[in-house]
Parts: structure tokens; sequence; C-alpha cells
């Protein structure tokens, strides 16, 4: 199912130009918390991942989880308008071959968007420097869901302890 970021109802894409994943060991997930924790409301409920929310500490993680996501979101859409292709997901992956800082199976979350603009992140032959540079070291939350012990509280895209890599695909 294709989602959508800020689209009025009804609005038709034109054709994608470029398309883009995000892969991460922070938990981006999608939760659809958007709300501070509120006394008044019975629970326990279920969140959009289908997390039971029973108490405090249940939905904060929900709510953090959901941030970060909006956090992510947020750093893409400086450039333009994303179209969302697949919602964030994760799996316990083997690192070691993807190139971030990290060794092990851990947990990984991997996104996709596009853009109706080309090369929206080109700059030279780096398909994805400009995504790559705009999402390096943005504050995040931790301690969510991740399994790999990270050692900043932050998008690291470089260094020596990448948590997060962008990759262009093909149309």
């Amino acid at each position: 199912m294709t989602t959508t970021h800020g689209s009025p109802a009804g609005y038709e894409f034109g054709t994608l130009r470029s398309r883009y994943q995000i892969k991460t060991l922070i938990d981006i997930s999608s939760t659809g918390m958007i709300s501070e924790f509120r006394d008044n409301i019975p629970l326990p409920f279920v969140d959009d991942l289908g997390n039971i929310i029973n108490n405090a500490e249940t939905w904060n993680i929900s709510r953090n989880q959901q941030r970060n996501w909006e956090t992510l979101v947020q750093c893409i859409s400086i450039r333009a308008q994303p179209i969302m292709l697949k919602e964030p997901s994760s799996e316990t992956v083997s690192v070691g071959s993807l190139g971030v800082g990290y060794k092990g199976k851990h947990k990984v979350w991997t996104m996709e968007f596009g853009f109706e603009n080309a090369d929206i992140f080109k700059d030279g032959a780096d398909p994805v420097k400009l995504l790559t540079d705009q999402l390096d070291i943005i504050p995040v939350l931790t301690n969510l869901q991740e399994t790999a012990k990270l050692t900043t509280s932050a998008l690291a895209t470089t260094g020596l302890k990448v948590n997060t890599l962008c990759y262009a695909l093909g149309i």
C-alpha cells in the first residue's frame, strides 16, 4: 500500500523520478501515537503497529518511536515533499555486510520514499550525498526497541559508528 505525507485528499501523483531507501539501527516505527500520555484516556488500547498500550511506559515508548519517525520524515522533507512508498518495517539481520559501525545480528528498520523530482539528493556522482549530509547527527530518542548498543542518540550517517544508511533505488 502506498501512503502519502502532506498531500491533500484526492491528489494524484505524477511520475516518480527518484526513489530512496533508508536503513537504520534506530527505532523509527510509525506507531500513530501523536500525543503525550493522558490519564483520562481509557486503557488498554492498541497503537497502529498492534502494540498494547496499557500504562504510561508503553504509551511513552510508542510515542517516542513515532517521534523518531516524524523527525526522519521532517528531515527528508527539507528538500521536497516525499511520497512514502513503504512504511518503516524492521527485521533482525547480520549487519556486518551493511557497512554500519556495528557487528552481529541487530534489528534494522527500512523505509522507502520517492519524489516527483529527479536526483533530489545528488551531489556530483553520489546520488545520496545531500541526504547523507542532511541526516548526519540529527538527534533522536533511543533505548526503544533497538538491539544495537548505540554510542550516540543521533542518526549517524558518517564516521566510525554509522547507524543509518541511505540508498538511491532505481525507478
